[in-house]
């Protein structure tokens, strides 16, 4: 979808603005957003407190497997 909505607005965006802007990317807040918790690096959770459906739930647990 975001590919469709760039390739919309710039039909021939320079592939290094656009690899440029790919990287810089962080996601969005409360989107499988990784929580670590500070005394225990390595026993963090992930926050997706955006997936309200049971699908959005399947799909977030399908995309961090």
């Amino acid at each position: 979808a975001a590919l469709a909505a760039v390739t919309a607005l710039a039909p021939h965006p320079p592939a290094a603005d656009f690899a440029k802007g790919l990287a810089l990317f962080t996601g969005l807040p409360h989107r499988l957003e990784r929580v670590v918790v500070p005394h225990f690096p390595d026993n963090g959770f992930w926050n997706d407190s955006k997936a309200t459906t049971a699908e959005a739930v399947a799909l977030a647990i399908a995309a961090v497997r």
